[in-house]
């Protein structure tokens, strides 16, 4: 009885550990709002340019999220060019560190103006800076909101894609 006990329970961890090992090892992750993304990026004409591609969205406009947006901003501009980069900027400002923060960034890495905020019509879950790395047209890769706390990991998961 003992035996069989001992049989039983190691069949259950190996089917543990081989299924957390197959979960870790898949090539796309689940993110929730995926179909709104696409549907946001063909609005605003990039949809056919994300294969393998890094998008990094951040609103500019509304002064709650300053200390935030500066700093997205900041670590942004100091990153050397990245090919599959895409810097997606969200609404209108009038801060001058903004511009030039924008107009450094421009002149590395791709940027893409939504001054319209055409964002919000679209479920994209974008209400901080966000992070999305695409495989292709059907698999995400990696995401995440960059809370000030993340900014260290969203600058080096970008600088390590090059």
């Amino acid at each position: 009885m003992k035996k069989m006990k001992k049989t039983i329970l190691k069949k259950v961890l190996l089917l543990f550990i081989t299924s957390s090992i197959l979960l870790s090892c898949s090539d796309s992750i689940k993110y929730k709002n995926f179909k709104g993304f696409k549907e946001y990026l063909k609005e605003i004409h990039i949809e056919s340019k994300v294969d393998n591609q890094i998008f990094y969205i951040v609103r500019i406009e509304d002064c709650f999220t300053c200390s935030t947006t500066e700093t997205n901003l900041n670590m942004l501009s100091k990153l050397d060019t990245i090919k599959n980069l895409k810097i997606i900027t969200v609404g209108n400002t009038t801060r001058d560190i903004y511009k030039k923060l924008i107009k450094t960034i421009a002149n590395k890495n791709k940027v893409f103006e939504d001054k319209s905020s055409k964002i919000f019509s679209f479920e994209t879950g974008f209400s901080k800076p966000l992070l999305i790395h695409l495989k292709n047209k059907k698999k995400v890769l990696f995401f995440r909101e960059i809370t000030d706390d993340k900014i260290n990991l969203a600058e080096a998961y970008i600088s390590n894609y090059k």
